[in-house]
């Protein structure tokens, strides 16, 4: 009986610990007195335990037995609330509800059935044992360990009342683990996978908690495999990449970026902004126009706020969306000039031929509804002159801007002076020419751009102007004479006439204007009037191959040490300066500075280092090679013989203005000849005479003055005006002659005059007297570098100022000695468009040796 009874007892002890019972006192008189049943009970299970001490318990007895101990437990765990209630609750409640420990109760009993179960278990293993003890030593020692494992884990054993959880085990070592860096669990819980399991593994496991106390009871089973091994090296790396490779990922902003692009690619472009040059891949934006080159735009970006991650505040993470900066949708227009990539609807409107939809083409005078974008992109490629001037890279040397005829060089000019003017508001410029009609040239350019106010420029003339009438009507109100003297030296007499002009002007008016258009030598009377040192900022000059070197160097001597800028405008390959003295041409002179310049590094041509802008470094020379200006038929002559056949013909030979006029002008030759519809130069052999009167010693040619004038005529009845032709002659006689001809018979009179009044110049038709039919005064021309024979300049010149039609009339006798003029009579000859006298033998034998073939001439 006491055995059984310390039985109980420990049963009971265990069953509290593991559950929500309290220890009770068993051998209380009181408890003893309310279960007679389970004393009688334990009685007889007692004596029945006692006669089958040596022999097997039969099964019958056992499930009796069985039933018993339930008996009992079941009692005690249905009045172990009682006690329960009297340690937890306070002393005013003597009772709790027993619905709310319902669930514990029940965990209680569940535990204290599977502990009956084992012992059972044991007895009947001993059972076993003494009637087979050979064959159960080895069945007897694995039942042992697994009653021995339940038994440390009884309270614990059964999962469904643990919790699962995943984690990941952070640290591993021989007899102990951790998952997620807090719960620590002993290998042995995870016998089964022990092998397997690895740091980084993701695992399942039951946890047991106990008041404030979590322990694994078991690691079920491995979900994932470990993390790959990474190294400290590997981990920086990746922060590094996520550092500077996915900043987006952190604190941002949108923000619109304006820009200009600078270059087009086939998928990219490349944009000029305040944070620096940005390439925008167009695959992943968004957009709503075609963008092109110099097309003026508006980013939106993601904007970097970060300042403590990583030192990338401000910068531009990714590009979302590109639109125009300006767009007007719906602007009528009407095509004014058609070449042959662009398309003119405007003074400073244009469309690429490339943008127009397919199938579609434009003609002149067609009118058109087209959305305009504002851009920066210029028909001419100095842009990036005005570019680096602006910038200042040749600073304390000359620019050198290099333009054949019809590249646009004083356009280009003007807009450098335009641009220095609105970007540099401290600057004062000097524009200096060789001649007067060069510097109103410019006066009249930067009138019609409308971009200045009239007292922003002033055109400086001499006294000498005045008195012969030589300013033009229209920029009289713009001129103005200066006082050789300085401020406070004489009384300040300035008079402004009727028309405007402005005479005997002191430092005080002159200084006021931001730019200055004279002649060089004219421009040296501002060393007289005192003007502070780094007045003048800028000395700017057109034509400047047409400058003697000392002339170039009268403006330039006010400039200063400081930052200041020369730039030089002109082609050395037209008419140079005009030297009279032998001396002077032997002391190089004739040499403009512009020409000596190109002769010396950095200007030198090097197509090993710059291949990409003809040869020359475009921090300090830029080369024009597009002409806007004629025929591809008229300016071919001029660009192989003189450009290395690198100026790229922009006018229509087919569509344009130009060559329009031509067909409509066919009707003055009447021929059967098969001229080709775009050839534009023609030949008129005539065997003249030269003659000269006493009065004068230059020469002039009758025969050619009368051939002119009809000529002239013919054009007029074919409704061309006298704006539109030009006629050169080099001799001053046959200009006389030919005004007198147009004069005495009452018609209107077209500009007539010599090579170097028509430098600089332009006609749609031009009509050149070369006046020579003697070849004993050739040798004489040549010496004095008069006419155009074997004066490649002079040639250069007169063939370049047609924008049409180029009619020549000459002796090709006499001129087809000079290589110039000889392959110019065979290109016209070749193409049906030569008439008049016969042609000379030896120019009838290299005409038929090929075909008609611009190709075939070599300079």
């Amino acid at each position: 009986m006491s055995s059984e009874a310390s039985g109980s007892i420990t049963i009971k002890e265990e069953a509290s610990t593991s559950g929500t019972a309290t220890n009770i006192p068993v051998e209380s008189s009181e408890v003893e007195a309310k279960k007679p049943e389970i004393g009688a009970d334990k009685a007889e299970s007692q004596s029945e335990t006692t006669e089958c001490g040596k022999a097997a318990e039969t099964s019958e007895n056992h499930l009796k037995r069985l039933q018993n101990l339930r008996k009992e437990l079941s009692y005690l765990s249905e009045t172990d609330w009682m006690y329960e209630s009297l340690d937890r609750k306070a002393a005013h409640k003597f009772f709790t509800n027993p619905d709310r420990n319902r669930e514990d109760i029940v965990e209680s009993l569940n535990r204290e059935n599977s502990f009956l179960d084992r012992k059972l278990m044991e007895e009947k293993m001993d059972q076993q044992l003494k009637a087979n003890p050979n064959e159960m030593d080895g069945v007897l020692s694995d039942k042992i360990a697994e009653l021995t494992h339940g038994l440390s884990e009884m309270d614990v054993n059964k999962e469904s009342f643990c919790t699962a959880r995943k984690g990941v085990i952070t640290s591993l070592e021989s007899d102990r683990g951790v998952i997620d860096k807090g719960v620590f669990f002993d290998c042995k819980v995870a016998e089964d996978i022990i092998l397997d399991l690895q740091v980084g593994c993701v695992v399942e496991y039951l946890t047991f908690t106990t008041g404030e106390a979590m322990r694994v009871v078991k690691v079920k089973r491995i979900i994932e495999h470990c993390w790959e091994d990474t190294s400290q090296q590997e981990i920086e790396k990746a922060v590094d990449n996520l550092k500077n490779e996915k900043p987006k990922f952190f604190n941002t902003e949108t923000r619109r970026v304006l820009g200009l692009i600078s270059q087009r690619l086939a998928s990219s472009i490349d944009v000029e902004t305040d944070y620096g040059q940005l390439t925008v891949e167009l695959d992943n934006i968004e957009m709503n126009f075609i963008p092109t080159n110099g097309d003026r735009v508006r980013l939106e970006c993601n904007i970097q706020l970060d300042d403590g991650f990583v030192d990338k505040q401000g910068e531009i993470l990714e590009v979302t969306k590109l639109f125009p900066t300006r767009i007007q949708e719906g602007e009528k227009c009407i095509v004014q000039r058609v070449y042959m990539d662009i398309v003119v609807l405007g003074p400073e409107t244009y469309v690429l031929k490339t943008d127009l939809p397919t199938g579609t083409e434009l003609h002149l005078d067609d009118i058109v509804l087209a959305d305009l974008i504002e851009c920066q992109y210029s028909l001419i490629p100095s842009k990036t002159c005005c570019f680096h001037i602006l910038r200042g890279e040749a600073e304390n040397i000359p620019y050198v801007l290099f333009g054949p005829p019809g590249s646009g060089k004083t356009v280009t000019l003007v807009e450098t002076l335009l641009q220095l003017v609105r970007n540099l508001p401290g600057a004062r410029i000097l524009v200096g020419t060789p001649s007067n009609s060069s510097a109103d040239l410019v006066t009249k350019r930067l009138i019609d751009s409308k971009a200045l106010l009239q007292g922003d420029f002033i055109r400086l003339v001499s006294f000498n102007q005045v008195e012969r009438d030589l300013i033009p009507p229209e920029l009289m109100s713009y001129c103005a004479t200066s006082d050789v003297g300085a401020v406070g030296s004489c009384e300040d007499k300035m008079v402004v006439t009727e028309s405007g002009l402005k005479l005997c002007c002191q430092a005080k008016f002159m200084g006021t204007h931001r730019i200055t258009i004279s002649t060089c030598t004219t421009l040296g009377n501002f060393l007289q009037l005192g003007f502070p040192a780094g007045h003048f900022t800028h000395v700017l000059f057109d034509e400047a191959g047409q400058c003697t070197e000392p002339e170039t160097m009268v403006p330039i001597v006010m400039l200063t040490k400081k930052r200041c800028q020369v730039v030089l405008s002109g082609d050395p390959r037209q008419l140079q300066s005009v030297v009279h003295t032998q001396i002077g041409k032997k002391m190089g002179f004739s040499i403009s500075f512009l020409e000596r310049l190109l002769e010396r590094s950095p200007y030198r041509k090097d197509l090993q280092r710059f291949p990409d802008s003809s040869g020359y470094n475009p921090l300090v020379l830029t080369k024009l090679l597009y002409n806007y200006r004629a025929l591809p038929s008229v300016m071919s002559i001029y660009n192989r013989l003189f450009y290395d056949d690198e100026l790229i013909p922009v006018v229509s030979e087919t569509d344009s203005r130009e060559s329009r006029l031509l067909s409509k002008l066919r009707c003055v030759f009447e021929t059967e000849k098969d001229i080709p519809q775009a050839h534009g130069t023609f030949f008129y052999g005539i065997i003249g005479e030269n003659r000269q009167n006493n009065d004068s010693p230059s020469w002039f040619n009758p025969q050619e003055v009368r051939e002119v004038f009809l000529m002239t005529i013919a054009l007029y009845r074919a409704n061309v005006t006298a704006d539109q032709i030009g006629i050169i002659t080099p001799y001053q006689k046959q200009v006389k002659m030919l005004r007198s001809m147009f004069i005495g018979t009452d018609v209107v009179m077209p500009k007539i005059g010599s090579v170097e009044e028509f430098q600089g110049q332009e006609r749609d038709i031009m009509l050149i007297s070369t006046v020579r039919s003697s070849e004993e005064i050739l040798r004489l021309d040549a010496h004095f570098s008069l006419g155009f024979v074997r004066c490649s300049k002079r040639f250069n010149v007169a063939v370049s100022r047609a924008r049409a039609m180029m009619i020549i009339f000459g002796n090709p006798h006499l001129l087809a000695v000079d290589e110039c003029w000889r392959q110019l009579i065979l290109f016209c000859a070749k193409n049906n468009a030569y008439f008049g006298c016969d042609l000379p033998q030896m120019l009838v034998n290299q005409e038929d040796e090929g075909p008609v073939c611009l190709e075939t001439f070599v300079p």
